[in-house]
């Protein structure tokens, strides 16, 4: 399975009750082993994160999963080399 970085611009203030539902989607996808890291911009204005999947487009369907995912800009969805143990 390969691993994609994607990078996303938050659009809007997204409500508490929101930010509530994603956080526990967001631990869904971690324990899943689906999300490998998050990291948000100091400002929060924008977010990066490793998803592994078979294909851009599953990655997609993942960001579609979230409940922020209609506050979101365009995301950038781009392939990681392999590490050095090929995973």
């Amino acid at each position: 399975m390969a691993e994609y970085m994607v990078q996303v611009a938050f659009q809007g203030e997204p409500g508490a009750a929101l930010l509530a539902v994603e956080q526990q989607r967001i631990a869904e996808l971690a324990t899943a082993g689906t999300l490998r890291s998050l990291h948000l911009a100091a400002d929060r204005s924008s977010g990066w994160l490793v998803l592994r999947g078979e294909t851009p487009a599953e990655v997609q369907r993942v960001l579609q999963s979230l409940p922020l995912y209609p506050h979101l800009g365009e995301p950038t969805i781009t392939l990681l080399a392999a590490g050095p143990g090929g995973d």
